[in-house]
């Protein structure tokens, strides 16, 4: 091979290397996959080109997700996605009960703590005052104890 074949071998080379960083190819994808294996698992390039894809990609994906953590939210989340396409439109759906749920078990509190003051026979209530002149509240408790009868 002369000098000038060896260049114009290398810089076509170079150039589809460049290209493929660019937009990947299914080659190329598959070349790094391999790379990436073969340096993960201290296995020389050439034989793990000799090994079933399939095997090496599936070694590679079970080592990632062996190191995380099986109680993490956002890994299981991304497994039920995988498993059931509409997981993330459900999870949403399900958001929005629960915020409708609360909101009204909110207003159903509100609602039962209300106290009805329009009837001062009632020994529950307690009127509150405040005198702006001394800085202090008050408290009319005569309503609580009726002596009268």
């Amino acid at each position: 091979m002369k000098l000038n074949d060896f260049n114009d071998l290398f810089l076509k080379i170079q150039v589809e290397a460049m290209a493929s960083t660019i937009e990947p190819t299914v080659d190329s994808i598959y070349r790094k996959i391999c790379r990436f294996y073969s340096k993960e698992f201290y296995t020389p390039l050439h034989q793990v080109f000799e090994l079933p894809f399939r095997t090496v990609l599936l070694n590679l994906l079970e080592d990632r997700h062996q190191s995380q953590n099986l109680e993490d939210e956002k890994f299981i989340n991304q497994i039920q996605k995988i498993l059931d396409p509409n997981f993330e439109e459900e999870m949403e759906e399900d958001l929005k009960k629960w915020i409708e749920r609360i909101e009204e078990e909110e207003m159903k509190k509100r609602q039962s703590t209300k106290v009805d003051t329009s009837n001062s026979s009632n020994p529950a209530v307690v009127s509150k005052t405040y005198n702006i002149e001394n800085d202090e509240q008050e408290d009319d408790l005569s309503g609580l104890y009726d002596i009268t009868s």
